[in-house]
């Protein structure tokens, strides 16, 4: 999560925004994955609060879902098979 990506810091609100809404269904789960360590995950959430779940260091996942542009939104389905995919951000993509 150590990004400079202004579309990814940019969506970081609005994500926090839906995992408060679903707070309370457990049937949804809320989870970033990123190619950085640990570590460097650790130092990015100091300063930029981001309440996903974050699997550090998964360059496997990132290949497993052939993503390959950022931000990425995708919406996987207990299966495992992806329902929704979104590489983009403009400011109305999660509702």
């Amino acid at each position: 999560m150590v990004t400079t990506c202004a579309p990814c810091l940019a969506e970081i609100p609005e994500l926090n925004d839906l995992v408060a809404k679903y707070k309370d269904d457990k049937s949804v789960v809320f989870v970033a994955v990123t190619y950085n360590s640990p570590d460097a995950v650790k130092a990015f959430r100091k300063n930029k609060p981001f309440k996903f779940n974050i699997l550090a260091g998964r360059t496997d996942i990132i290949k497993q879902y052939g993503i390959s542009g950022y931000p990425t939104s995708m919406v996987i389905d207990k299966t495992g098979n992806v329902a929704f995919s979104l590489t983009t951000y403009d400011g109305t993509n999660v509702q």
